[in-house]
């Protein structure tokens, strides 16, 4: 039982950071899509490019980076739980 518990542990971290780089590269392609909109169609300057991107998808980007903190925040929880706060 304690094997499952452990590679449990390790399926749940796992999961996690492929969560994580997901909406990383995801951010990442809708910030660039909208800075280059804003450099080619707009004929932004790269500052006010950067800004333009910001105000597009910024709110979208701080509220997933703040539910991936708090669900990284709670994970040493769950794996106290797992395997009874033996680590």
């Amino acid at each position: 039982m304690k094997q499952f518990e452990t590679d449990f542990a390790h399926w749940v971290v796992s999961r996690r950071w492929l969560v994580l780089v997901g909406i990383v590269v995801d951010d990442t392609v809708h910030f660039m899509s909208k800075y280059l909109l804003a450099r080619r169609e707009n004929g932004l300057d790269p500052a006010d490019a950067v800004r333009y991107s910001f105000s597009a998808v910024g709110t979208a980007m701080w509220v997933t980076t703040l539910a991936l903190a708090l669900d990284f925040l709670f994970l040493p929880l769950l794996l106290m739980k797992i395997d009874g706060g033996k680590r």
